[in-house]
């Protein structure tokens, strides 16, 4: 009866030490899934108390006693409120030494359960580093660009990253008809950290040329990688956003030109990489392109596509305005334009950037 009451004893001693080794180790895998999406860690704090919670719940319907009762009362504040972490870190502390004085028993199921969970949650720590990948990901913005006298409308415009995930380009601008060529005006739709993109799917409606393009194309990934990592070294990462804290990185610019051609710039502080050109063919726009609350005729959908576009600009581009034009071949002069912007942010120390260093 002895020997049992002992055993029951170190059993408690060891739960109480894999209850706060789990906790501390939920705890590490949550910080790395719910950061970037969880700026005022309510996420965090809900994955805390529901793990104590249960862990805890399991320590107190196993051990019965005067001695356990300490653990239904924790069991029930913990409910409510998360402050038993505070003390559950207190016994992790203790662990190595509980082991060190544990004599040979024989270990209890909940314990033996606590080490399955504890060895589970260390794998998946590890395949979360290793699929994160957090020194292939960084900040970036993602905008459409397209000259003033060729109007286009865009239908789809998007990164595909790995892992099937996604980022979505700003196109608010062009369909508006308000951009100029080779133009960023800064607007960001990115406040994450996230793996760089493999592919551009893009479709749009051409206004001039009444095409309809559509196509996915393949970006230079260990380029782009080497613009960032450059960028990074050489402190010419923009400001793009201030949201849960500030964000720096570099912008992607989709330039979206006459004719089919397409080319996709990579800019930052004093920085403007081109890593793609290329020229689409026209295709036929499938029911779903035509889409909108119900599916269209081609002619109806391009209709409401430049229902915003004035009457008098239609005459002038209906006239040939422009229409020689080849903006592909167009420098952008992003730099110059925003060499003097530089030059202030600069000097009033609102960018790390030191021109001649």
């Amino acid at each position: 009866m002895e020997n049992s009451e002992v055993d029951k004893q170190k059993n408690s001693n060891l739960s109480l030490g894999l209850i706060a080794l789990n906790i501390l180790l939920t705890l590490i895998l949550a910080s790395n899934i719910t950061a970037a999406n969880d700026p005022d860690g309510i996420a965090f704090l809900m994955v805390l108390v529901i793990s104590a919670t249960i862990l805890l719940g399991g320590y107190a319907i196993t051990y019965h006693g005067k001695g356990y009762r300490w653990a239904k009362w924790l069991f029930g504040v913990l409910l409510i409120i998360s402050l038993g972490f505070i003390g559950l870190l207190w016994y992790a502390a203790g662990l190595a030494a509980a082991f060190k004085k544990l004599m040979p028993m024989k270990v209890n199921k909940l314990n033996k359960f606590y080490i399955g969970l504890a060895v589970l949650l260390v794998v998946g720590i590890i395949y979360r580093k290793i699929s994160y990948k957090s020194w292939e990901r960084y900040n970036y913005s993602v905008a459409v660009n397209a000259p003033e006298t060729f109007p286009v409308h865009i239908r789809e415009a998007y990164f595909l990253l790995p892992n099937d995930d996604f980022e979505s380009a700003d196109y608010e601008d062009v369909n508006n008809f308000t951009t100029t060529w080779g133009v960023n005006y800064g607007t960001t739709n990115h406040a994450r950290s996230a793996r760089l993109p493999q592919q551009l799917v893009l479709k749009y409606f051409s206004y001039r040329d009444r095409n309809f393009y559509a196509d996915t194309l393949n970006l230079p990934q260990q380029e782009m990688l080497d613009v960032f990592k450059s960028a990074e070294k050489n402190n010419q990462f923009l400001r793009l956003s201030e949201y849960a804290g500030l964000k720096k990185g570099l912008s992607f610019v989709i330039g979206v030109a006459d004719n089919g051609h397409v080319i996709v710039w990579l800019r930052g502080i004093y920085l403007e990489k081109e890593v793609l050109r290329a020229k689409l063919k026209p295709v036929t726009p499938t029911k779903d392109d035509l889409y909108y609350e119900k599916t269209l005729t081609a002619e109806a959908y391009f209709a409401h596509a430049f229902e915003n576009l004035s009457d008098s600009l239609k005459t002038v581009y209906k006239n040939g305005f422009d229409g020689k034009a080849n903006y592909i071949d167009t420098p952008s002069r992003y730099i110059q334009k925003n060499t003097e912007l530089w030059e202030y942010q600069e000097k009033n120390g609102y960018i790390d950037y030191k021109k001649g260093n």
